[in-house]
């Protein structure tokens, strides 16, 4: 009971009225209202040439591309028994595939007949228009622009007010209770739902940032170290407020991945300089297994992996279990010791043990009978901080 931990996925986030992964798959499918800016990222509204009849020459493009992707997942999703549709996440994991194999970053022969399918259905689309910029393409740069236009898709429909948070009250009382020492909260989210409710209920805590100047906050890892701040939260895929930043006239060396909180005038009087428009952000779904040994990623992995081994009992809500990842770290704890346990937060878990992937699914009754497992069926908005306690000293 000294020190909780909490693994807190999407669904956590959707009481906030925030996107799920459903709406978010539909935008990115459709295209609509979304261009192309000469900046190289994506944005909602019109194409910049729209004022004199001209589409957009690369989304067109890119929805035809995703359709093509999404039809090869589609069609592999319908003869399995668990998933059987496929999302903007999986939809991301085949476009870096293709990407990655087409410029020598991963040998995957493998991938070889699909890319070949693939080109052969898009060949279409590799030549411009005579009105169009951009007069050639590539099968490695529609891959690219579509994984780009992906993530900032993903990100721009999560960079909303936050409003109505009060159903994580939990935590607010689960600070206040004295037997506990320590929380640290692991989310999968890029939004700033947990956050935002922290900031607005003046409860401090230790994200992995430190204050480089007034408007700069820089990551500095060694911060998890504090005993001063009882919370600390983790985002192992990444944040909307995370990006890149350089000094001017500086090279790789001075690069740090930074929080900037003040107005474009302040970030040019910084002299310090966005490297990147789209923020740090893990999308996909295999292809994060890879990421997690990039920049920040591997620091937050190691302090799940370390914390993990600290505790006794995981408490888990909005996750689906189906990043293979996160699974094995769950999977290598649980029987690092007969005390470990985990506690789930859901509304409907035969729901939620059906759709796991199977390294959690053929275990689950398994840690039922065990009481390695046990279950508050009830939604995150309507669960109080004795609800989780008393769950945990039943163990």
């Amino acid at each position: 009971m000294k020190k909780l931990v909490f693994l807190l996925g999407a669904g956590i986030s959707i009481p906030a009225g925030l996107p799920n992964t459903s709406s978010i798959t539909q935008q990115i499918v459709t295209g609509s209202n979304i261009m192309r800016h000469s900046d190289g990222n994506y944005y909602f509204g019109k194409p910049l040439y729209s004022h004199i009849g001209r589409p957009d020459e690369y989304v067109p493009r890119i929805i035809e591309f995703i359709k093509s992707i999404k039809q090869i997942s589609d069609d592999y999703y319908a003869k399995k028994p668990v998933k059987s549709n496929t999302n903007y996440e999986d939809i991301y994991y085949i476009s870096q595939q293709i990407y990655d194999t087409e410029m020598g970053e991963y040998d995957n022969p493998a991938l070889d007949p699909i890319i070949k399918n693939v080109h052969n259905s898009i060949s279409y689309l590799l030549k411009g228009k005579s009105y169009e910029i951009r007069q050639n393409w590539d099968l490695s740069q529609l891959a690219d622009e579509a994984t780009n236009y992906i993530a900032d898709i993903v990100w721009r429909m999560l960079n909303k007010n936050l409003s109505n948070l009060q159903y994580l009250n939990f935590l607010i009382d689960c600070n206040r209770d004295k037997d506990i020492r320590s929380i640290n909260i692991f989310t999968l989210n890029h939004d700033k739902v947990i956050e935002t409710f922290l900031e607005d209920n003046k409860l401090g805590y230790i994200d992995g940032f430190i204050r480089k100047n007034q408007n700069f906050r820089e990551w500095n890892p060694d911060s998890y170290n504090s005993s001063q701040v009882k919370i600390k939260l983790y985002k192992l895929h990444g944040s909307i407020d995370w990006f890149r930043f350089r000094e001017l006239g500086k090279d790789w060396h001075d690069e740090f991945v930074g929080i900037f909180n003040g107005s474009a005038t302040d970030l040019y009087q910084s002299k310090f300089q966005k490297m990147s428009y789209r923020p740090i952000l893990l999308v996909g779904t295999h292809n994060k297994m890879l990421d997690y040994v990039k920049s920040n990623f591997l620091d937050l992995l190691f302090y799940f992996c370390k914390i993990l081994r600290e505790t006794n009992t995981l408490i888990i809500s909005g996750y689906s279990f189906f990043d293979r990842g996160i699974n094995t770290l769950i999977l290598d704890w649980i029987y690092l010791s007969r005390l470990n346990k985990i506690v789930v937060i859901h509304p409907d878990p035969d729901e939620l043990k059906k759709n796991s992937r199977g390294s959690i699914r053929n275990k689950w009754e398994d840690w039922l009978k065990q009481s390695k497992l046990k279950i508050i069926p009830k939604k995150i908005e309507n669960i109080s901080w004795l609800d989780v306690k008393k769950m945990i000293q039943e163990f």
